[in-house]
């Protein structure tokens, strides 16, 4: 089960998006991360419990999941739990031009 799950967060470009994943259970347990199902993006840094993505660019804005298994038992008996969270990343430029408009949705720094 998890004991911290990774949050949804909306960052600017350019910013660093940090997320946190713990799992408690029987060991050995693997974590591993996922976009949209696929590989993270070249700039990510993984471990088992924390994702650092640097350098937020538009394209990086996604579904993201932490995948953790028990690496000890054999499949299909395997247990594997997931926590899918999202990334959006807002265009910088986009929020300097809406910055200060009356009913603009203000770009915010809120980290998950």
């Amino acid at each position: 089960s998890f004991a911290v799950q990774p949050q949804s967060a909306t960052l600017e470009q350019f910013n660093t998006a940090t997320f946190t994943c713990q799992v408690t259970g029987d060991q050995p347990i693997s974590v591993y991360w996922t976009r949209n199902g696929a590989t993270l993006p070249s700039r990510a840094d993984q471990n088992s419990t924390t994702l650092t993505i640097s350098n937020l660019q538009i394209n990086d804005t996604g579904s993201y999941s932490c995948i953790a298994s028990n690496t000890a038992i054999v499949s299909p008996d395997r247990r594997i739990v997931s926590s899918t969270f999202n990334l959006t990343v807002q265009d910088i430029n986009e929020c300097n031009r809406t910055a200060g408009m009356v009913g603009a949705d203000n770009c915010n720094d809120a980290n998950g």
